[in-house]
């Protein structure tokens, strides 16, 4: 059954070792081989799991291999060029490879790759891009955030991993998404803004259905009314007093206690320390 074979290479991903090249050759097997896109994408998956070695045998019939001693961002044009090939999976491989390698050469193929007709390859391509953080790749994975579940979630992840506020400004508006991970997702990064712009929806957010995203807020409304000047942020600070005045849940709360016995930084705790005393 298609489903115990794809049960079956994830297994195989989790428990073999970097040289056992029998479990390898049956894996190369399956993402070449299998009649099921989801096994085939599977089985790449537990290469990249075994190790860059394992999914770089995958790779060998597009890149003519190397002899381990050629300099990365050569690896990491030849995986580019594999981002271009026919069949997905081997598309799923170099991109999964090039997140390993974290070589900002490789990029713009990456970038290209967001755009991929397989949401298999676009999900591996927002995960790479998150891991090079580039801020050249916030235009296409703003695009993503209307595709599928898994991709609308790594690109959000990917646009919270870059940072800058040009990146972080498209999340603002998953703070009102259906989707509660992308809410979560949303509320988390924000706290890295180098401007006060997100404290207003991230109060709001202190409303939220959901524990986790009410959570998230807390801790990064700290975190920026940490780094906006004191004579300023009235307003605001009292706009997140009445929110959490009117959520009366212990899942905001919590965090402010937290942050106020074990936070490292004394602005953050003095922050704490204000609104949990406007609080009470």
């Amino acid at each position: 059954a298609t489903a115990v074979r794809k049960r079956t290479v994830e297994l195989l991903g989790e428990l073999a070792e970097p040289d056992d090249q029998a479990t390898i050759d049956g894996l190369l097997r399956a993402a070449t081989g299998d009649d099921d896109p989801g096994v085939r994408g599977a089985a790449v998956d537990a290469l990249d799991e075994i190790g860059q070695a394992a999914l770089e045998q995958l790779l060998t019939e597009l890149t003519g291999g190397d002899d381990g001693t050629e300099a990365e961002w050569v690896t990491a044009r030849k995986f580019a060029r594999a981002l271009e090939a026919e069949r997905p999976e081997l598309r799923i491989a170099a991109a999964n490879a090039l997140a390993r390698l974290d070589e900002p050469s490789a990029l713009p193929a990456i970038v290209d790759a967001l755009a991929d007709p397989d949401p298999r390859v676009r999900l591996r391509a927002c995960y790479a891009c998150g891991t090079i953080a580039d801020p050249r790749a916030v235009p296409g994975l703003t695009e993503r955030l209307d595709d599928d579940p898994r991709v609308r979630r790594a690109a959000a992840n990917a646009l919270g991993a870059i940072g800058t506020d040009r990146a972080l400004e498209p999340l603002l508006d998953l703070l009102d998404d259906p989707d509660e991970s992308l809410r979560r997702i949303a509320a988390g990064a924000l706290g890295n803004a180098n401007n006060p712009t997100p404290v207003e929806p991230l109060a709001r957010a202190l409303g939220d259905e959901s524990a986790i995203v009410r959570n998230a807020a807390v801790y990064s409304i700290i975190e920026l009314l940490s780094n906006v000047p004191t004579e300023h942020s009235h307003a605001v600070r009292d706009r997140v007093v009445s929110e959490l005045k009117a959520a009366d849940d212990g899942t905001v709360v919590d965090p402010l206690v937290e942050i106020l016995t074990e936070g490292k930084q004394r602005r953050q705790r003095r922050n704490a320390a204000w609104i949990l005393g406007r609080v009470a």
